[in-house]
C-alpha cells in the first residue's frame, strides 16, 4: 500500500498541477489504467495487476439506501456527473456519489458550509469566494 502511494505521488501528483477536480480525475483514470493494465510489475514477475484480479464470490452488501439527515441541513441529490446545486451555484463532489443524497450543513463561520455523505465529511464550501 505504501509503495502504491509513493508511485502515485511520484508518477502523477508531483509531475502535474491540476486546475480542477475534473482534470485531476481524468489524469487519475489514465494513470490507473496504465498502472493496472499496461505496465509490468516486478513484484508480479513482470505481469500486470489486472492479470491477477479475480472477482470475489462474496456478495457486496450495499448500505441501506435510507438515511435521514438532521433537520438543520439542506439535503441535495448528486447529479450523474457528481455535482450538487446549492445557493445558485454548482459544486463538484465526485461521481462516486451520483444518485445519492448529501447533506449541506451551515457552520458557525459566515459563508462556510460542509457537505456530508451520511456522517462522512466530503467537502467544505466557502461561499465568500
Amino acid at each position: 500500500d505504501e509503495r502504491f502511494h509513493r508511485t502515485l505521488k511520484e508518477e502523477l501528483l508531483k509531475r502535474s498541477s491540476f486546475t480542477s477536480i475534473e482534470s485531476l480525475q481524468v489524469a487519475c483514470n489514465q494513470w490507473r489504467e496504465e498502472y493496472n493494465q499496461i505496465r509490468p510489475h516486478c513484484a508480479l514477475n513482470l505481469e500486470v495487476p489486472s492479470s491477477r484480479y479475480k472477482v470475489s464470490n462474496r456478495e457486496f452488501k450495499n448500505l441501506s439506501p435510507v438515511f435521514e439527515y438532521d433537520e438543520a441541513c439542506h439535503v441535495r441529490s448528486v447529479s450523474p456527473n457528481g455535482q450538487v446545486n446549492f445557493k445558485g451555484k454548482t459544486y463538484s463532489i465526485g461521481e462516486v456519489f451520483k444518485g445519492r443524497k448529501v447533506g449541506v450543513h451551515e457552520t458557525t463561520i459566515d459563508g462556510i458550509y460542509k457537505i456530508y455523505y451520511r456522517h462522512q465529511l466530503i467537502k467544505e464550501l466557502n461561499l465568500k469566494v
